[in-house]
């Protein structure tokens, strides 16, 4: 090899170094930029992300039976205009009910029209009588300009009450 006849074993030593950091580094971009692309379905993930985060370790009780209440509420503007919103909603739950097939109910909504996929009750949060677990929901809305994200919660079929606590809202917006 060229590049090394005539070299110390040191400069040769920090050569080869040199070279695998610049390889490694190439590599990470390249694969961080073949990640980044895996989520490009709406073919608009090119700006910067804006993002919320709303908590509450309180605990808090919803008995609206087979009708929505809202559980938490959260004002968003993005930087450059918005495109994709993506909300995620994760907290500690407990269905309770009485009935044989009782289930509890989250949603999330974007300037109140449910966000992507529109699943309504059909969305089972957490079956009744299941005891104290944690919980996610995720859902995407494609849509321009300043929004209210609603999380709203429902029981239904025999439950009679869904408990929330630590929870967490996090909504990201990108261009």
């Amino acid at each position: 090899m060229r590049l090394f006849s005539g070299r110390s074993k040191l400069a040769r030593g920090l050569i080869a170094a040199g070279a695998t950091v610049v390889v490694a580094i190439a590599g990470a971009l390249v694969g961080a930029g073949v990640a980044y692309a895996a989520g490009t379905d709406y073919g608009i993930m090119s700006g910067t992300p804006t993002l919320w985060a709303d908590t509450s370790n309180s605990q808090s009780s919803f008995t609206s039976v087979d009708s929505w209440t809202t559980v938490a509420t959260q004002n968003v503007t993005p930087r450059l205009g918005g495109g994709i919103t993506t909300a995620r909603f994760t907290g500690q739950s407990k269905c309770v009910g009485n009935g044989a097939d009782g289930w509890c109910s989250i949603r999330i909504l974007f300037n109140n029209n449910e966000m992507d996929p529109v699943t309504g009750t059909n969305f089972v949060w957490q079956w009744q009588g299941d005891g104290w677990s944690a919980h996610a929901i995720e859902r995407t809305y494609q849509a321009s300009g300043s929004a209210t994200i609603k999380v709203q919660a429902a029981v239904h079929g025999g439950a009679t009450r869904l408990v929330l606590q630590d929870w967490s809202l996090v909504t990201e917006m990108v261009v």
